[in-house]
């Protein structure tokens, strides 16, 4: 384990840097948590409007884009990340030529993409969901998979600028035009129908939305008088090695639910995505650190900065393991609450998952920024290995866990892989880089959740008979131990940073005006 720096933002630089960690984060926290609950609100309205079945025949069509629009950016989000990043100082012209070119070829891969499921729909419906009735909202979703793609790689060039509202702005208006468009198809008698086209066209105003945002934040970009240049030869060059990863990456994420589909019920890929869902606050700040320390990481590898890029992978995986141990305190004292209040009666079964799921969740956190400085750092090839064994490792538990289990099998088989990607990715970090995220300034952290937990345990149900309530007043009272556990043991100088910075963004502006 690293010894702990004495001064570890001793120099300006490194003080800089923290700085516009403690900035973007909080920019990202707060705007997540606003665009989470829309989305969470969405999901929310789903669930109980179209019950576990209707909601997980749902999720199997999301589960299909999502796979679909990960492999058609063939790997250009890290690119373009990249090369913006590499040319935005004196070649304006050329981060221009990227920008158009990643977004251009992923949306072209994108709609070639759902033109295939479009033609293939009856066969994926029948052989593989044995619900063949399901073929016309495949098809509805097929047509949105390149703009989710084309999206995806315009989101992720809005980071480069460190401006992380854009980004914000951007998933409060894609869930909130996607709520507003279901409730209006259902009015009308649209029910599953009704939500595929809605998520087709809030895809597509997202994908408008996020591509006036690049002109909004890159004016000088688009102002070069100079004729394009073909980068897109080079682009992929650096891209290939993410884009084989993803193509064993992207199936990991919604594997899980397929079989869950082709094993068992909808009703019961319907309880798994509640579940699923009711886990997602744990990653939220996890986001929100990564949205910020994923541009500086390609920053600081690009002018060979090694000193200050160890200690951004320290402190970033730092916080990001903090903010997940937080909330997972507060979801395992009351998984039952957590999903009565937002999906339901109906969705108790999943209760088994959500707490091994929440286990999964920690155990992602725990390799901090890994992936990041991996796949920016010129490791891609590394990264594609990883990716190839965790997919056939989690193919092979899913078949062999979900027929017998069910849906605590998949979520079984969800955290016995990611045990395994962050014990690899963390072990390729310190070999390749040198580096690693973990110090002895983590005590902390680790006693403060331990004494959280107790806290919580000891508590038990409050004497509350009201679910929400309870579960209010737990999320309460965890951040609250935590806090308190954190000032008695001493915040360390980044820490204090990001209170400052937080402090200073949402009060002190104000006494400012």
């Amino acid at each position: 384990m690293a010894e702990s720096p004495k001064d570890p933002i001793g120099s300006s630089q490194h003080s800089d840097d923290l700085s516009i960690m403690a900035r973007g984060t909080g920019v990202a926290l707060i705007g997540g948590l606003l665009g989470s609950v829309t989305g969470w609100i969405g999901q929310l309205v789903l669930a109980r409007l179209l019950g576990p079945g209707g909601f997980g025949a749902y999720s199997i069509g999301l589960a299909i884009v999502g796979i679909g629009a990960q492999l058609s950016t063939v790997g250009l989000s890290s690119a373009t990340i990249y090369f913006v990043a590499r040319y935005a100082q004196g070649e304006a012209a050329k981060a221009r030529d990227v920008l158009v070119q990643s977004i251009g070829a992923s949306l072209f891969v994108g709609l070639i993409t759902g033109g295939m499921l479009f033609l293939l729909s009856p066969m994926v419906a029948k052989y593989f969901l044995h619900r063949p009735e399901l073929t016309s909202m495949i098809r509805i979703f097929a047509f949105s998979i390149g703009f989710s793609a084309g999206m995806r790689i315009a989101m992720a060039a809005t980071t480069v600028s460190y401006q992380l509202s854009y980004r914000v702005y951007l998933d409060l208006f894609t869930n909130g035009a996607f709520l507003l468009l279901f409730l209006i198809f259902y009015s009308i008698g649209e029910r599953l129908s009704g939500a595929a086209v809605a998520f087709l066209l809030s895809t597509i105003l997202g994908f408008a939305a996020s591509a006036y945002s690049l002109l909004r934040l890159y004016p000088t970009f688009f102002a070069e008088s100079k004729p394009s240049s073909p980068v897109l030869s080079e682009l992929l060059t650096y891209s290939m090695p993410a884009f084989a990863a993803s193509l064993f990456w992207a199936p990991r994420g919604w594997m899980d639910r397929l079989l869950i589909g082709y094993f068992r019920s909808p009703a019961e890929v319907g309880w798994y995505q509640a579940a699923s869902q009711s886990v997602s606050p744990l990653y939220l700040a996890a986001f929100a650190v990564n949205s910020i320390a994923a541009p500086m990481t390609a920053n600081l590898y690009n002018r060979g900065e090694r000193i200050r890029l160890g200690e951004t992978f320290r402190v970033s995986s730092k916080w990001m393991l903090y903010s997940t141990l937080v909330v997972f305190t507060a979801v395992v004292a009351g998984p039952g609450d957590v999903l009565r209040v937002f999906f339901g009666r109906g969705y108790q079964n999943g209760v088994a998952p959500l707490l091994i799921l929440s286990i999964g969740a920690i155990v992602d956190s725990a390799d901090g920024t890994a992936r990041s400085m991996l796949l920016l750092t010129g490791n891609q090839q590394v990264l594609l290995r990883i990716a190839a064994a965790s997919l056939l490792v989690q193919i092979i538990l899913d078949v062999c866990l979900i027929p017998r289990f069910g849906i605590a099998g998949a979520a079984m088989a969800e955290v016995a892989v990611s045990i395994l990607l962050s014990a690899w990715m963390l072990l390729a970090v310190r070999r390749l880089l040198g580096m690693s995220p973990y110090d002895r300034r983590y005590v902390k952290g680790l006693l403060a959740t331990v004494v959280t937990g107790a806290g919580l345990y000891l508590i038990g149900s409050l004497g509350i008979s009201t679910p929400a309530i309870r579960l209010m007043l737990r999320g309460s009272i965890a951040v609250g131990i935590f806090g308190a556990v954190m000032l008695a043991a001493g915040l360390d100088s980044e820490d204090r940073l990001l209170l400052v910075a937080a402090l200073k963004r949402y009060i002190g502006s104000d006494s400012d005006r």
